[in-house]
């Protein structure tokens, strides 16, 4: 379900009819998070590490207007809820796509991502869900420690969607640290949203029950 924002009294008009322009109207940021309380519950739990951060990164966003706001034709309109998707790596070293349903309950979700993983594993289908736009991208490269990350784009200044891309956990002094990168579309929204979002993340890492 989604709600159609007013554009005549938006309070983002004014740059919304500027980037909604732009050829390329995409901005994003890498920066690091502290994974160490969520790093040491999943050991603790046997939960998997990377379907926990995929989990708590939307949990997040989810909070964030500027991160459920798509273009529907002319219009804009915002989500009341988003669900993500994630590349996936098969046994031959090449990858899928994986999608995800966003539960209020992190166990259930757990569950069932699992599931969903080993069903797309066990057909190695390549389907991504290009009429979906209510979701996240997400793609996770564990092997670098990265600083920056460019996306591949089809070009279409419509597509909206929030991509994130998770990167290799590191030991930094008692600290493991893993960096994090966000694009996002600059009419829809700005760099505030996405202090949030690492507020908000981050808030999520710190606060699974010890």
């Amino acid at each position: 379900m989604y709600k159609e924002i007013d554009l005549t009294t938006w309070k983002r008009k004014d740059i919304f009819n500027l980037f909604k322009t732009y050829a390329d109207p995409y901005f994003n940021t890498t920066f690091e998070v502290d994974v160490s309380n969520l790093y040491r519950q999943c050991r603790y739990k046997g939960f998997s590490f990377f379907l926990s951060s995929l989990y708590l990164s939307t949990k997040a966003a989810s909070a964030i207007e500027g991160f459920k706001l798509r273009f529907k034709g002319e219009a804009v309109v915002c989500y009341d809820k988003i669900d993500f998707g994630s590349t996936i790596l098969l046994g031959d070293n090449t990858f899928t796509f994986c999608y995800f349903k966003y539960e209020e309950d992190m166990i259930s979700f757990l569950k069932n991502g699992q599931k969903a993983i080993d069903d797309i594993k066990s057909d190695a289908l390549f389907e991504p869900k290009d009429d979906k736009d209510d979701l996240i991208h997400y793609s996770v490269l564990p092997w670098i420690p990265f600083s920056s990350f460019k996306n591949a784009r089809r070009g279409d200044p419509k597509d909206a969607i929030p991509k994130i891309v998770f990167g290799k956990v590191m030991d930094v002094g008692n600290k493991k640290m893993m960096p994090v990168n966000v694009e996002l579309h600059h009419a829809m929204a700005d760099g505030f949203d996405l202090g949030l979002y690492y507020q908000f993340f981050q808030k999520e890492l710190d606060s699974i029950i010890e």
